[in-house]
């Protein structure tokens, strides 16, 4: 018989896209929010799954 265990995890990223090189306008006009001194963040869910039988 094969069961499956499953977790699930919520987790939050942020990251900045900026290169020191450049000016703020070209920042801003090639990263557009992604540059945000702030950051920018995307919310993740991540489900991971193990299936196998049971060892009696």
């Amino acid at each position: 018989m094969n069961v499956t265990v499953s977790r699930k995890a919520h987790f939050n990223a942020a990251h900045r896209l900026f290169r020191k090189d450049w000016s703020m306008e070209q920042n801003n006009a090639v990263f557009g929010k992604c540059n945000n001194p702030n950051f920018h963040g995307h919310n993740y869910e991540l489900i991971v799954s193990v299936t196998g039988k049971i060892n009696t």
